[in-house]
């Protein structure tokens, strides 16, 4: 392609004949002859110039070689002594001249040689740029086809100018021998040797300008293998004949060659690196003026290195991985049974709690699939698989696996290609391509068979054949080594189709230019949950049924795992964005949720981002090392991805501090303005469950944490480090979550306490109304109707949505609030007490029991409300301040435990007013429900732990000791 003559530029006349300034005619004469060389003086000067033939030249200069010698240093020309030359004479009178035009037509050769050397060197330097010109559009042009064959713009099967490497690499071994061609040429022409120090400057132009011309052609020649060997891949297979291959193996082997064969080190000057040194100096030792450290192709040659055939094996493998992927593909979205559920209508949305047990549970199958075991059933297994909510993932067992056919053409595909490959070339030794690169001259030398197979049924040349290459060593491995580059291969190619296979749930439009894919599931980004679901359990129901190559089973398996990450992550993101931005606007109204409690829409929301994580956590689980060591797992244990348990966990703390957050403001906030429905609805339902899934969501964190997940590589460590950090976060929140609980209820009571106080405080009669002496009174008093209605009935109101127990904790702590602020205001503002005022304070508790009675409408509630201790504590001191004692007239003294002071009257005007009151209070205690206590229970008493307290409230009696066995009853706390 390149020819190195110079018949283009100059005729072959031209190239045999010199031009001599001065001189442009013959002189057969010698006499004219010595006359033209005469001094000035005796002849006159000619300005004509004068053309002689090479040959010519060469002739006279070897005549005057004779009797004249050169001299250095100078480069002086002397007359040759008699004793060194066979020409003897002592005077000649034209001696000057003769060595004058000597010496001038000595530099007239030497300009030629420079002039035709500079011209040869710069047509070298000429085409090797167009041979990087063309690499460049070459590789240009794989690029474009290439980019046409992933975007579906090329319709008919691609062709490779890959197919040539053979060629390109014979010219690419002849342009980076030019260098040694120019050494040459300077040691062998005469003409040059003695102007080797003109040379030097214009040498190292040329020299740089190659260097940088030979890294140029090697880059884009790397380029060109990588790029060809891409589009190779998405060719025909069927068409793919023997001579395509051994080119292809051939240029591989030549451009390993001529890689391996420059010593960059001898295209460095001094000046060089001293140039690169003050550049390095100036920027800091950065990147870009340290060619060493850089892949522009003007530095290539410091980082292209020969392409291991392993490589080349890659490339081929990756790219074949594709179709296997698209096959596999279509099989999953495009079958009959998918596509009617896809048309079938709107599906019903995916629920995650059906699939999460409690976190630490590893969910374990049966031992062996269908096929390997007696006892297991065909319908539980693909029930339990293929079961999505009320959807049944299609059963694909009927159908015909895509990838047994594809798996065994490839397999013959690198069989084939790795015998043409060991037969033609020395690709697969190391020794002999290693003692290739060694070869001085920079040309590879070749194995005799420099021919490729005349055509496809032509039998690559046997190793006993005369044309083909000696017999080595390593002819015997041969075999082995096809063995096993081709299991590589395949290796490589399963390995590969996972990455290809989720490239084409998220592109699925990829490879349709034969129209191969009539699926309408569209990318997995844009489907629903329960679809996505669909197909994760087609796939893990195929691979339990080894319809696949066993090689492809961990492939699909990943993706399926990749696309339950990618939906359970999707459905995090969706969920935890509608709870954020219903913060805002949520009135906390009571909420359904599925087992029958109520929520805010908001804590709803919130438990619902837990549901996905634990989905995705529950697999992960299924990875650990202990958790298959009972062999309980039906599918086969995947390696445990670190960096995806992290971000799971990490989202399950952003769940804890967002649920701790909302609680927080939420419970202050409706406290402050006694919304107590929305702050119970908060604290014991949100706060509850929230509080529940943060304390699964710690136990799983600390699962993966621990000691027991091995890791090995050095990035696994950081990982394991930062997940600890985040499993002590974790532990913080979930503690904050924890106390939050106690701490409202306790603000709560708090709250409750200081209300009541402030209402009993102005609202509740003192003075003479309690220290009456009329009727008994019939009715109850009406500030403790308010109360009821300020206080308590919020509160009886709130607590409707919530569980039994948390209605029943919530209702003792506001009545004991209620009740306790009621007793220490009458204690603390000593209010006295009449018969008639404690009967009417019997009266208001008997009102305050039966208020209860109706609004609290559960009857197990209800009872144990009423039962509180704190109404016994009332009705004890209620009991304590109408036994007011009966004072008889001119005795100081009384039987101890009279009953006539409880029956008799003390004052005469007053006595028969009192046993009046007396029996009318029976009579009321008979109409009054049975459901109730009675309200005169002597019992209640002991529940009263100062007595002396309440005795001192008494109107008739004061704070005198009483020594009635009654009253000296244990004391207990209420």
């Amino acid at each position: 392609m390149y020819e190195d003559s110079l018949s283009e530029t100059l005729s072959a006349s031209e190239l045999s004949r010199v031009h001599v300034p001065g001189m442009d005619q013959d002189y057969d004469d010698t006499a004219e002859f010595y006359r033209y060389y005469l001094p000035p003086s005796y002849n006159t000067q000619v300005s004509a110039d004068c053309v002689f033939d090479v040959p010519d030249a060469e002739e006279t200069l070897k005549l005057f070689r004779k009797p004249f010698k050169i001299v250095n240093p100078g480069n002086h020309i002397t007359k040759r002594t008699p004793e060194y030359s066979s020409i003897s004479f002592m005077h000649c009178r034209h001696l000057q001249g003769l060595g004058k035009q000597y010496m001038n037509l000595r530099s007239v050769m030497e300009e030629r040689a420079r002039l035709e050397f500079l011209r040869d060197c710069l047509f070298r330097i000429k085409s090797v740029t167009t041979f990087v010109h063309d690499l460049e559009n070459l590789v240009q042009a794989e690029y474009r086809t290439y980019y046409a064959i992933m975007h579906n713009c090329l319709m008919d099967n691609p062709s490779s100018k890959i197919y040539c490497l053979n060629a390109l690499c014979e010219d690419l071994r002849t342009h980076v021998g030019h260098w040694n061609n120019i050494k040459q040429c300077l040691h062998n022409n005469r003409w040059l040797q003695p102007i080797l120090g003109r040379l030097y400057l214009d040498l190292e132009y040329v020299r740089r300008v190659l260097s940088q011309l030979y890294s140029d052609a090697i880059y884009w020649m790397e380029k060109l293998i990588v790029i060809g060997l891409q589009v190779f891949a998405h060719g025909s297979m069927a068409t793919l004949t023997q001579e395509i291959v051994w080119n292809i193996a051939r240029g591989l082997e030549d451009f390993n060659n001529v890689a391996n064969g420059l010593f960059k080190s001898r295209y460095m000057s001094i000046s060089y690196f001293i140039l690169e040194h003050l550049q390095s100096e100036m920027t800091n030792l950065t990147c870009k003026s340290d060619p060493r450290v850089t892949n522009h192709p003007g530095h290539v040659s410091f980082s292209v290195k020969s392409i291991p055939f392993s490589k080349i094996l890659n490339i081929i493998a990756v790219e074949r991985a594709k179709y296997a992927a698209i096959e596999t593909h279509r099989f999953f979205t495009a079958n009959e049974d998918f596509v009617r559920i896809l048309y079938s209508g709107k599906l019903p949305n995916y629920v995650w709690n059906d699939e999460v047990q409690y976190p630490g549970h590893i969910s374990h199958h049966l031992d062996t699939s269908d096929y390997h075991t007696a006892s297991g059933s065909m319908t539980s297994i693909s029930g339990a698989i293929l079961k999505v909510g009320s959807v049944r993932a299609p059963d694909l067992t009927p159908y015909e696996p895509p990838l047994n056919e594809f798996a065994r053409h490839e397999n013959e595909f690198a069989e084939n290609f790795l015998l043409i490959v060991c037969n033609s070339t020395n690709l697969l030794r190391k020794g002999e391509s290693s003692s290739k690169s060694k070869h001085k001259s920079g040309k590879s030398p070749r194995s005799p068979s420099s021919k490729p197979p005349k055509g496809q049924d032509t039998p690559v040349l046997s190793r006993a054949d005369s044309k083909r290459k000696t017999v080595s060593w390593g002819d015997s491995a041969d075999t082995s080594i096809r063995s096993q580059l081709t299991n590589r291969y395949m290796d490589v190619l399963w390995r590969f189709f996972g990455s290809a296979l989720e490239q084409c749930f998220y592109e699925p439009l990829w490879g349709c230019r034969s129209n191969q894919m009539v699926g309408e599931l569209g990318s997995v980004v844009l489907s629903g949950a329960t679809v996505v679901t669909v197909v994760r359990n087609m796939m893990e129901h195929v691979c339990l049924k080894d319809m696949f190559p066993t090689n492809a089973v961990p492939p699909i398996l990943g993706v399926a795992r990749k696309l339950h990450a990618q939906t359970a992550l999707q459905s995090w993101d969706i969920l935890m964005c509608e709870a954020l931005s219903c913060q805002m606007s949520d009135k906390c109204y009571p909420c359904l949720l599925a087992s029958g409690d109520h929520s805010t829409k908001t804590g709803m929301l919130l438990r619902d981002t837990y549901q996905p994580l634990f989905s995705l956590l529950q697999e992960n689980l299924k990875d650990l090392p202990e958790s298959a060591k009972d062999g309980s797992l039906l599918l086969p244990r995947q390696d445990l991805d670190l960096s995806q348990v992290t971000g799971i966990i990490c989202r399950l703390l952003a769940n804890g501090q967002v649920a701790h957050s909302w609680c927080v403001h939420k419970s202050h906030g409706f406290l402050s303005s006694w919304a107590v429905g929305s702050f119970l609805l908060v604290t014991q339902t949100d706060l509850k469950i929230l509080a529940d899934e943060m304390k699964k969501a710690l136990h799983n964190a600390q699962l993966f944490s621990s000691k027991n997940v091995s890791k090995t590589k050095l990035c696994e460590q950081q990982m394991g480090i930062y997940l600890s950090e985040v499993t002590r976060l974790m532990s913080e929140v979930n503690n904050q979550l924890q106390s939050l609980s106690g701490a409202a209820i306790k603000v709560f009571s708090d709250n409750c306490s200081k209300l009541s106080m402030d209402y009993f405080s102005s609202e509740m009669p003192q003075g003479k109304v309690w220290r009456k002496k009329a009727d008994l009174p019939a009715e109850h008093s009406l500030y403790i109707e308010h109360a009821l209605e300020t206080i308590l009935e919020p509160v009886i109101d709130g607590v409707s949505k919530l569980k039994k127990a948390a209605q029943l904790g919530v209702v003792s702590q506001a009545i004991n609030a209620f009740c306790e602020a009621w007793k220490n205001n009458i204690l603390k503002h000593k209010i006295k007490f009449s018969y008639v005022g404690a009967y009417q304070l019997g009266v208001d508790i008997g009102y305050m029991r039966a208020w209860l009675g109706e609004y609290v409408t559960d009857p197990e509630v209800r009872q144990a409300v009423l039962d509180l201790q704190v109404f016994k504590y009332l009705s004890g001191a209620v009991m304590i301040l109408k036994k007011q004692p009966f004072r008889r007239g001119g005795s100081k003294f009384r039987e101890p435990c009279s009953m006539e002071d409880l029956t008799h009257v003390g004052d005469g005007c007053n006595g028969h007013a009192d046993l009046e009151n007396i029996k009318v209070e029976r009579n009321i205690s008979r109409s009054v429900d049975t459901d109730l206590p009675p309200p005169m229970d002597e019992s209640d008493i002991e529940y009263v732990n100062n007595i002396n307290e309440w005795l001192s409230l008494r109107v008739q009696g004061g704070s005198r000791a009483w020594k009635l066995s009654c009253l000296n009853a244990p004391q207990t706390n209420d």
